[in-house]
């Protein structure tokens, strides 16, 4: 049971839990902040999991939720699962599933992002298993209008070579490097970082 403390403490999460209704996490869907895992897994200390950023819109026409390349967000991801070494909890098929059981769950009528991680759910930096999941969906439109655009600074932070750590894979532990030069681009006014790589040629955008 969590403590109404928590709530109090932390309003970000109160307004997470009241925009979403539920989390698949490891065989069940369960109430937003009944989602945990344990403090001294290997993904809780140093990020080790894989995940794909999924976007669903919703037509109001049709009145349905439309989710958007999915099968190819689950190759990936199944992919990243691969390079990290973890093995396989299900396939995509059976992600899909799940990840529309989720939807349909939270019972959203608007534009949803969606992230569905997996993760060591293990203590030691080496762990292989045994391997977790969780899916989490939330109402979220544009953040930027095309009309508008956004402003950019190039990041004193470098984006690592493959030869350093396999950002080919979309990893947790890869986004130290996508917090490092969002926060230093929001320091000096900009939107959004755009890195180089070591040979000092354009890379990627921070949400790449």
């Amino acid at each position: 049971m969590i403590p109404s403390k928590w709530d109090q403490e932390h309003p970000v999460w109160t307004e997470w839990s009241e925009a979403v209704r539920y989390v698949w996490m490891n065989g069940e869907l369960v109430p937003f902040l009944h989602a945990q895992m344990p403090v001294m897994s290997t993904a809780c200390r140093s990020g080790v999991n894989v995940f794909e950023g999924i976007r669903a819109y919703w037509n109001e026409e049709h009145g349905k939720l439309y989710v958007f390349r999915v099968r190819e967000h689950y190759q990936r991801l199944i992919e990243s699962m691969r390079i990290m070494h973890m093995p396989r909890p299900e396939g995509e098929a059976e992600m899909e599933a799940l990840l529309l059981e989720t939807l349909r769950a939270n019972r959203f009528r608007t534009d949803v992002h969606i992230i569905h991680t997996v993760y060591v759910d293990a203590p030691g930096a080496e762990a292989l298993g045994p391997i977790g999941m969780y899916i989490v969906a939330r109402p979220l439109g544009r953040l930027h209008t095309l009309e508008h655009g956004i402003t950019c600074g190039v990041s004193s932070w470098l984006r690592m070579p493959d030869q350093a750590t396999p950002f080919r894979a979309k990893s947790g532990g890869n986004y130290l490097n996508t917090r490092l030069g969002g926060i230093e681009a929001r320091q000096h006014g900009y939107d959004a970082a755009i890195f180089l790589n070591t040979r000092g040629k354009v890379a990627e955008g921070g949400g790449a």
